[in-house]
């Protein structure tokens, strides 16, 4: 195997500079760019800090005994439990404290660099580009906004990552399909988004042979469904209706209607409230969730050619917001769209040389390709696109450490 002299010490430095910028920006920055650049940042305050998303609301409320409800007071389906139950579970350990929180997703967060690291040294068996991976993670800007506020990112992010090293895992081992299993199911409940994904996992293991991949995937699909099975019961006892969670057939009618002519938040804002007056009982009915899906099919069918276009944009908008409102929003967007153009062009070169390098690509690249396709499919915005840059900085990693050695290096190299 490749000699990893001096890799433990300089990774330890990494995930120490991780963990130092995300403490640093809760505790020092950030409350800095609330009291003086929130309104050019776009930002909604409220008593000296960011507005509270519902996952706060409804994680204050268990805990005071209220149920799984946010400020209306009516039971909320469309936040998924998994961060819910994570900041409630805080919550009742040590207080309503911000910083406690903060502090423990710091500390998450900065696992997730470490697993960003075992991630791209188990695919890449390359020790230089997987400690360059981690150290792009280190210092990358949102996940260090993120782990400041009480939103699922932070958690996600590590769940989704474990559940790529055990798929990956997985593949010479087949005993790690199980944890696979329960690790996607998990990443599942706190964002719905990868629901169907363990369609592609079956596949992916069916194509590497029959026998083995049906070894893999019966208990890769019962630990999925073993994580995942109480919430459609628990809605179904609750509603008299199997469903997974609410919010689909909103996000697929904003999809399908948006005018992207106009300026965005105003043109999203403008959708919501649309919904909330003509639907006042919304996220919480059923029926409602389900008109909005249907009328979304039903535009899409009357206007193939428009929703294509506005799918083609999606796949634009997916890395950047065009917010050029203030010189603040202005700089924004465009660095993060130049920082987003550098990866994938590093992470396309990248992905080229592993592959001809024999590195085992399909669990990153199907995972990115399932949640970047489904999201211009439907509705499309860059927080959604957060979860998915330590796949591009591993594969990105890859592309540069090759520039920079002038030459490319096969992934069994040394071993």
């Amino acid at each position: 195997m490749e000699r990893l002299a001096g890799a433990p010490g300089v990774l330890g430095a990494i995930l120490l500079v991780a963990l130092i910028l995300r403490l640093a920006y809760c505790f020092i920055l950030g409350p800095a760019l609330v009291r003086h650049r929130a309104a050019d940042l776009g930002w909604l305050v409220v008593n000296g800090r960011i507005a509270s998303d519902p996952y706060d609301q409804i994680a204050r409320n268990i805990v005071l005994g209220k149920g799984y409800v946010d400020d209306s007071g009516r039971r909320n389906y469309e936040r998924a439990p998994g961060y819910v139950l994570f900041l409630a579970g805080g919550y009742r350990l040590w207080g309503f404290e911000l910083w406690k929180v903060q502090l423990a997703q710091s500390v998450l967060d900065t696992l997730s660099c470490l697993l960003v690291f075992l991630v791209a040294m188990r695919v890449l068996r390359d020790h230089q580009a997987a400690l360059l991976a981690a150290g792009l993670y280190a210092v990358y800007y949102k996940m260090i906004n993120m782990v400041s506020r009480p939103m699922s990112e932070t958690l996600y992010v590590f769940l989704l990552l474990l559940f790529l090293l055990l798929f990956v895992l997985s593949f010479p081992r087949a005993g790690f399909s199980f944890p696979a299993g329960l690790a996607l199911g998990l990443a599942t409940l706190t964002r719905p988004i990868t629901l169907l994904f363990p369609a592609v996992v079956v596949v992916l293991y069916l194509l590497r042979g029959w026998r083995g991949g049906v070894r893999r995937a019966v208990p890769f699909v019962l630990a999925f469904g073993l994580a995942c099975f109480y919430l459609p019961l628990r809605n179904y006892r609750e509603t008299g209706r199997f469903f997974f969670g609410l919010g689909g057939g909103k996000i697929a009618y904003m999809g399908a209607v948006i005018d992207y002519s106009k300026v965005f938040r105003g043109e999203e804002q403008r959708l919501v409230d649309e919904i909330q007056r003509d639907a006042p009982s919304f996220p919480y009915d059923v029926e409602v969730d389900s008109r909005l899906g249907t009328t979304a099919i039903r535009t899409i069918l009357a206007e193939p050619w428009a929703y294509a276009g506005r799918v083609a944009y999606r796949l634009y908008l997916f890395w950047v917001y065009p917010d050029y409102s203030t010189p603040l929003m202005a700089a924004k967007s465009s660095l993060g769209l130049l920082f987003s153009l550098v990866m994938c062009g590093l992470a396309v070169y990248g992905a080229g040389v592993a592959r001809a390098g024999g590195a085992l690509l399909s669990p990153l690249v199907s995972l990115f390709l399932y949640c970047y396709g489904l999201y211009a499919l439907i509705y499309a915005t860059p927080r959604y696109a957060t979860p998915l840059f330590p796949i591009l900085f591993i594969l990105a990693a890859m592309g540069a450490m090759t520039l920079w050695r002038g030459r490319p290096r096969r992934a069994h190299d040394g071993s």
